[in-house]
């Protein structure tokens, strides 16, 4: 809000871009909407976490109601150690290097530990907005798949770099995942 106080619009929220009913929606399309209801007031701002926060992240999944982001059911729980999966991305990817070659060689990224949550703050806009009864406000929040493997001074090469589970800590695995982590947070967009 605009005198500083937050006002909690989602506790979690699973954004899974395989899900049959957005997987057409996200592919140069419409993209993913998520609608809320929020109190009249007037406000600075927007911030979310990207991942689990340390206090939940270390929580029994199986205490969840079935549609809750957190649930066993969601997919998202490591089941061989503590904590959840912060980013997924799994595929395939051509090797040729031509764009026309077989998809020859899965690929997978699972970041998680508490050491990889983040947090993306947009506080600081020039323009204060309201929210009244009869206001719907929309803002968009952009990703682009591509730039979670790049940035202005590395690439990721997903021929030899092509798995990450992130453990342990400071192990090649995890700096791989807080490669991808910051790649996102950085290229995040926000209007």
């Amino acid at each position: 809000r605009e005198d500083g106080t937050d006002t909690l619009i989602a506790e979690n929220l699973l954004l899974n871009f395989a899900d049959e009913e957005i997987a057409g929606k996200t592919t140069h399309g419409e993209g993913i909407f998520k609608q809320f209801d929020m109190p009249t007031g007037n406000y600075k701002g927007i911030r979310f976490g990207l991942g689990v926060p340390e206090d939940q992240n270390q929580g029994d999944p199986t205490q969840y109601d079935r549609e809750y982001p957190l649930s066993v059911f969601a997919g998202t729980h490591w089941n061989w150690t503590t904590g959840y999966k912060f980013i997924q991305i799994d595929g395939f990817i051509d090797t040729t290097g031509t764009d026309t070659g077989p998809l020859d060689q899965g690929m997978a990224y699972h970041t998680g530990l508490n050491e990889l949550y983040r947090e993306l703050s947009y506080l600081d806009r020039e323009d204060a907005f309201e929210i009244n009864k009869d206001a719907e406000l929309q803002f968009q929040f952009e990703l682009d798949l591509n730039r979670f493997f790049y940035n202005q001074t590395d690439t990721i090469d997903m021929v030899d770099r092509n798995f990450s589970h992130t453990t342990p800590v400071n192990s090649e695995a995890f700096q791989l995942s807080e490669q991808i982590t910051d790649n996102v947070i950085n290229n995040a967009i926000f209007k």
